[in-house]
């Protein structure tokens, strides 16, 4: 969270209860209030961050589903297949040594 400002635009997958728990961790529990969450809890966007609903988000952009802009940060499930042009620089893993995330830099 102390790097979001490094990137333009994060893509973060919607699954479960991240957006709340970014809400929380950031003490930023008023957007709740501003009308940024739609039924059942699912959030489009907060501040530079953008929630999209599938978990591998880069399978979106390879197949021109998604566009992104450049200088963004890309935040996927760490089961997601690696893709020829867009691979994982940081891989977030779990206590149990299984892959949680994959972090991708999109320049």
């Amino acid at each position: 969270m102390k790097n979001r400002d490094k990137f333009k635009t994060i893509y973060m997958p919607l699954e479960g209860d991240l957006p709340l728990y970014y809400l929380f961790y950031t003490q930023r529990l008023d957007k709740l209030e501003k009308g940024t969450i739609q039924k059942r809890f699912k959030v489009k966007a907060i501040d530079n961050i953008k929630f999209v609903d599938v978990t591998c988000i880069t399978d979106r952009i390879v197949h021109k589903k998604l566009v992104i802009e450049p200088k963004s940060l890309i935040l996927e499930s760490g089961d997601c297949p690696d893709n020829s042009k867009l691979k994982g620089d940081v891989i977030i893993t779990r206590s149990d040594g299984t892959k949680a995330y994959k972090a991708i830099k999109y320049q």
